[in-house]
C-alpha cells in the first residue's frame, strides 16, 4: 500500500498546539477508505525530555523538522499549517525533507494555505502543491491523482507548482463516508489535550471581516457538522470540542444543539467567533446540549465603525443583550475585540469601554488589525484609510508577513494605548484579559475559579508551553482529560433535567 503522511508542526506555544487536529483525523479516515496506508505525525505531542521520534537514535533530541525528515520516506507528505508560525516550521521541515527524500511529493494544507497558497508556493519551490479548501474532502482525490494515476480534472481548489507557474485542480466530489481510523502510528491519549477543533467554515481564519474569499466560501450544514462530531466521538472517544461559528446563522447553531440532544450525544464544547445574536431559548438549548463557553467576535463598540469599516450588519445593543443573557444562563462569555483601525479615535475607544461595561463578559481579548489578500481592505485601501506598497507586495510577498498588519511607530503607539485602556478596565471590572473560550472551558474543567487564580494558572500554563516542560504539561493534560470524562458522565446522568430546561419557554 502507498504511504501518505500527514504532519502538524506547531509554530507557537499555545493551548491550540496541544490539541488534536480534527481535519487531519478526518483526512486519515478518508485516505484509508480510498485504500492508502496512512501515518499521522502531530509534533505538538507532549514527550519526555530528550525523546526522539526515530527509534534508531533514541538518545538524540531532534527538532521537529529533523524528526520529520528522519522518518521513513512516504510517497506523499501533507503539511498542515494554521498560522504564520506553523508555516515557518513547515518551511524548515519541507526543505530538509526535499534534501533527504527528494522523491516525496509535498503538499501544504490548512487555514494558512486557504488564504496564502500562492505566496507559499512562490516562497517554497520544493512544495508540489497546496490545498485551498477543506482538507478531508479534497485530500483523497488529490492522492488518487498524484499517486494512483487517475486523470487530472480541470480548475479549482488544489494549486500545483508547474514550471514556475501555477496550475489548479478541483475535486469532482467529496468523500462523504468517514472510515474508522487506521494508521501506522496513533497518538497516545494523554499526550494531547482531548479537545477537538471543528468549524462550520471550509477554511476558518479569525482575522477577516471584509474578505471576499470568506463570503464566497460555503459553510457546512448543522447536519454535516453533527456527523463529524459523531464520527470523532465514535472513532476517537472525543468528548470535548471547540466549534468555530463565525458568520453562521443562529438557526444553524440551534439546529446543531438540538441534534446533539435528540441523538443523546453527550459532549462538552465551546463556541468561538460568534457574530450573530440569538434568544434566551437558544442559549438554554446550547447549555443543555453541552456548551459551556462562548466567544463573540465583535471588533468594536462603535456602531458606526462596526458597519462602515468592519462590514458587520449587527446591532451593538443586540450583542450586549446576548452576552448578558448567555452569562445569566450559565455560559462563560468572552468578547473578542479588534483594533485599533485607522478611523478609531478616543471617542470610539470610549464607546468600546461602555460596550464592555454593559455586556460584562467573563473575559475580553484584543487582537491587532490584520489584512489578507483579495479582501476589500486590501483591494480598496484608501476607502478604509489603509496604505500598501504594491510593488513591494508583488516582488517580496513573504508568507512570514501574512496576514498583513499595520506597521509604523504611530500604529504601535495606538495599539499600546488601546491595549492599556482595555486591560485597565478588565482589571478594574474583574474580567480576565486575553483568555479565550477554550481557556475558559479548560479552567472550568480543571475546577479553577476566580480571576486571580485563573490568571495565575494561565500564566503558569504559558510558561510550561514556552519552556516545553513535558512533566508539567503532561500533568495538566491528564487532569483535563480525566475531568472531561467525569464531567460528561455526570451530565449524562442529568440529561432529562437539562432537556426539560432547554425546551421551556
Amino acid at each position: 500500500m502507498t504511504l501518505v503522511r500527514l504532519v502538524y508542526l506547531p509554530g507557537e506555544p499555545a493551548i491550540n498546539s496541544l490539541c488534536p487536529k480534527s481535519a487531519l483525523l478526518e483526512g486519515v479516515g478518508q485516505l484509508c477508505e480510498a485504500g492508502f496506508q496512512t501515518d499521522l505525525q502531530h509534533l505538538g505531542e507532549v514527550r519526555s525530555h530528550g525523546e526522539a521520534l526515530i527509534s534508531e537514535t533514541p538518545r538524540v533530541a531532534l527538532t521537529p523538522a529533523e524528526a520529520v525528515s528522519g522518518l521513513p520516506a512516504a510517497a506523499l507528505t501533507v503539511f498542515y499549517a494554521e498560522s504564520r508560525g506553523d508555516y515557518e516550521q513547515v518551511r524548515k521541515a519541507s526543505l530538509l525533507l526535499a534534501k533527504y527524500h527528494p522523491e516525496t511529493t509535498q503538499l501544504l494544507a490548512g487555514p494558512f494555505a486557504v488564504h496564502f497558497a500562492t505566496c507559499a508556493l512562490a516562497d517554497l519551490p520544493v512544495l508540489d502543491g497546496a490545498i485551498s479548501d477543506h482538507l478531508s474532502a479534497t485530500l483523497p482525490q488529490a492522492a488518487l491523482y498524484l499517486l494512483g494515476g487517475q486523470k487530472r480534472p480541470d480548475s479549482g481548489d488544489l494549486s500545483f507548482q508547474e514550471n514556475g507557474g501555477k496550475a489548479v485542480w478541483k475535486r469532482r466530489a467529496a468523500f462523504t463516508t468517514l472510515s474508522p481510523f487506521v494508521s501506522r502510528r496513533r497518538c497516545e491519549k494523554n499526550n494531547l489535550l482531548q479537545y477537538y477543533p471543528l468549524s462550520f467554515s471550509e477554511g476558518p481564519c479569525a482575522f477577516f471581516y471584509q474578505d471576499k474569499k470568506c463570503s464566497q466560501r460555503g459553510s457546512k450544514s448543522a447536519a454535516l457538522l453533527f456527523n463529524e462530531i459523531k464520527w470523532l466521538h465514535e472513532s476517537h472517544d472525543a468528548t470535548v470540542f471547540h466549534i468555530d461559528i463565525q458568520h453562521v446563522a443562529s438557526e444553524e447553531v440551534e439546529e446543531l444543539a438540538q441534534r446533539l440532544l435528540d441523538h443523546n450525544l453527550m459532549i462538552l464544547y465551546s463556541l468561538g467567533n460568534a457574530t450573530q445574536s440569538f434568544s434566551r431559548t437558544t442559549a438554554r438549548l446550547l447549555l443543555a446540549s453541552g456548551c459551556r463557553s462562548i466567544g463573540f467576535r465583535i471588533p468594536t463598540g462603535s456602531q458606526r465603525i462596526l458597519e462602515d469599516f468592519y462590514g458587520m450588519q449587527v446591532s451593538i445593543s443586540a450583542m450586549q443583550s446576548v452576552l448578558r443573557l448567555c452569562r445569566d444562563t450559565g455560559l462563560q462569555t468572552v468578547l473578542h475585540l479588534t483594533g485599533p483601525c485607522p478611523i478609531d479615535d478616543i471617542h470610539s475607544t470610549a464607546e468600546t469601554v461602555r460596550f464592555l461595561e454593559d455586556a460584562h463578559p467573563h473575559s475580553v481579548t484584543l487582537s491587532p488589525l490584520a489584512v489578507v489578500p483579495h479582501s476589500l481592505w486590501f483591494c480598496q485601501p484608501r476607502r478604509f484609510g489603509l496604505s500598501f506598497s504594491y510593488k513591494h507586495y508583488q516582488k517580496q510577498m513573504d508568507p512570514f508577513r501574512l496576514p498583513l498588519t499595520l506597521a509604523g511607530k504611530w500604529n504601535r503607539h495606538r495599539l499600546a494605548f488601546v491595549n492599556k485602556v482595555i486591560q485597565d478596565y478588565a482589571f478594574k471590572a474583574g474580567l480576565l484579559f486575553n483568555a479565550d473560550e477554550r481557556s475558559m472551558l479548560l479552567l472550568r474543567l480543571l475546577g479553577i475559579e476566580g480571576v486571580s487564580d485563573s490568571s495565575r494558572f494561565l500564566q503558569h500554563l504559558s510558561r510550561l508551553l514556552e519552556s516545553n516542560d513535558a512533566a508539567g504539561l503532561s500533568d495538566v493534560i491528564q487532569k483535563f482529560n480525566h475531568r472531561a470524562t467525569v464531567a460528561v458522565s455526570r451530565d449524562a446522568a442529568a440529561m432529562p433535567h437539562f432537556g426539560q430546561v432547554a425546551i421551556s419557554r
